[in-house]
């Protein structure tokens, strides 16, 4: 659905057609590239296993790694070895888990975890040793790739939710307190159809908690 009609149905539910507007559609492109980025994070809908940001060389001595800023959140991590063999899963967990380890900060050897450290990027434990340099491969929740920009862009996020970025926009519009359409009532009804269809915003330590769940995986290979 282009922008163009995505914006006349929420100016239609608005009632925000005479001219001049109430709300300009260079306010609209900033709540709707805001909506959709929303919408992405809640139900984790930009799944991605394809992009080159996700293959990230790993080398002997170094166990943080950069981590592209569109990365939401971390499916799966794997290492395939320079040495060959098949790839192995790792572990994604938080830090206290490696730090119960009292040589954390020394210990080498095959990495058995992970850490998604936000901004920090990402933590590898044990820090790699020279026979376990190779690639990692990520599995992750993505943010959108581009802000829309023009009334023929479209939100990447699937079809059929596209609609349900409307909500977004009219509880941006009725919750503005200075503005000509401040509606508390219908606010809350519109963000109350958003969080139907997307789900509720998870607190910072909800957030945290999901990117460090510890998990069992299968290691191949004998390593």
């Amino acid at each position: 659905m282009e922008l163009e009609a995505l914006f006349a149905e929420y100016r239609r539910q608005a009632d925000d057609n005479a001219s001049p507007q109430l709300t300009s559609n260079a306010t609209l492109f900033d709540w709707v590239n805001e909506a959709e980025r929303e919408a992405a994070i809640r139900a984790s809908l930009l799944f991605d296993d394809t992009s080159s940001f996700l293959s990230i060389a790993v080398v002997a001595g170094t166990h943080t790694y950069p981590l592209d800023a569109r990365i939401h959140a971390i499916e799966n991590a794997s290492l395939q070895l320079t040495a060959g063999g098949r790839p192995t899963d790792l572990d994604l967990v938080g830090m206290d888990k490696i730090q119960s380890d009292c040589d954390w900060k020394t210990k080498t050897g095959r990495p058995r975890y992970a850490v998604h450290r936000e901004r920090l990027g990402l933590r590898l434990w044990p820090t790699p040793s020279e026979y376990y340099a190779g690639t990692l491969s990520l599995e992750v929740y993505r943010y959108p790739f581009e802000k829309m920009i023009a009334l023929d862009d479209e939100p990447e996020i699937p079809e059929e939710h596209h609609l349900g970025l409307v909500d977004w926009l009219l509880w941006r519009t009725f919750s503005q307190k200075d503005g000509e359409q401040y509606d508390p009532g219908r606010a809350n009804d519109a963000l109350g159809r958003f969080e139907q269809r997307f789900g509720e915003r998870d607190s910072a330590d909800v957030m945290r908690r999901k990117r460090e769940r510890s998990r069992v995986t299968t290691t191949y290979g004998g390593l």
